[in-house]
């Protein structure tokens, strides 16, 4: 009795193995990872930014986190000068949503590259945001919120001075 019910559990152990090596093989084969609870892409070369595929608006720390880590990334601040220089993200680059210019300017930008926009609350970032997927550029980013949001999360700010 005692070897009979050792053996049925050696046999089970032995299939929840194989079920968990099987599991393990499809996730790599299938998808880099999980990020809060959103299942990722596949196919891409950058495994980070492939968990990101599906979605367009990211909260502050998750923009932070993404911005950092993608490979080729550029934050774009979409602000006002007179806006950027009360304090603006580290590395930003400043291309103003309002100037006449503003659409020649992101034409101009390397599609190739990953983009991570944001504005003061939100609501340019949101537009810009599709304009620039309406122009091709496979891989752009808001931050939800704006930079109020940055803010209100107590993410730093550089001082521009201006």
């Amino acid at each position: 009795m005692r070897i009979r019910l050792y053996k049925k559990h050696l046999y089970i152990a032995a299939a929840a193995f194989v079920l968990l090596v099987a599991g393990a093989i499809y996730a790599q084969s299938s998808c880099w990872a999980i990020v809060d609870g959103k299942a990722c892409s596949t196919g891409g070369n950058d495994p980070i930014m492939d968990s990101l595929t599906n979605y367009t608006h990211l909260p502050p720390s998750e923009f932070k986190f993404y911005s950092a880590s993608a490979e080729d990334s550029v934050i774009l601040d979409i602000r006002t000068p007179a806006e950027v220089g009360t304090g603006k993200i580290a590395e930003a680059i400043n291309v103003d949503y309002y100037a006449s210019d503003f659409q020649a300017k992101l034409r101009g930008l390397n599609k190739n590259k990953t983009y991570f926009v944001y504005c003061r609350s939100g609501n340019r970032s949101t537009q810009a945001v599709e304009l620039m997927r309406q122009m091709g550029f496979p891989q752009v980013f808001g931050l939800q919120g704006g930079i109020d949001a940055w803010v209100g999360d107590g993410l730093a700010v550089e001082e521009t001075g201006s």
